[in-house]
């Protein structure tokens, strides 16, 4: 798990009695605790993200990770959290560190 990254962002996962595993502290911990700890949705993703670190040209299908509430856009190298509605940008997060965070939260899931 990259705490470096989590501590940047002042992310922080943790086990709720009632509700299970869980993020808070951002943004983008709002869009981690959305997917409900849902391990494909995770890696889906993921897969998105490795598409436009190597450089994938644009496609609309891999433009937008979607869960229930919120949503990341990915645009120029940067992700963007906002509610599903679009009508609020959340945070902008660097997109190599967005990854990182991923793959945090995929960890902490398993």
């Amino acid at each position: 798990m990259d705490t470096e990254i989590l501590e940047k962002y002042k992310i922080k996962f943790y086990n709720h009695t009632t509700f299970g595993k869980m993020a808070t502290g951002s943004g983008v911990a709002e869009f981690l605790d959305d997917s409900k700890g849902n391990l494909a949705n995770i890696d889906s993703a993921l897969e998105i993200v490795e598409y436009h670190l190597n450089n994938g040209v644009y496609d609309a299908d891999k433009e937008i990770i979607s869960f229930n509430m919120y949503s990341a856009t990915v645009v120029d190298g940067e992700v963007l959290i906002t509610t599903d509605s679009k009508i609020q940008i959340l945070q902008v997060v660097p997109l190599q560190d967005f990854k990182k965070i991923l793959l945090s939260w995929k960890e902490f899931l398993i």
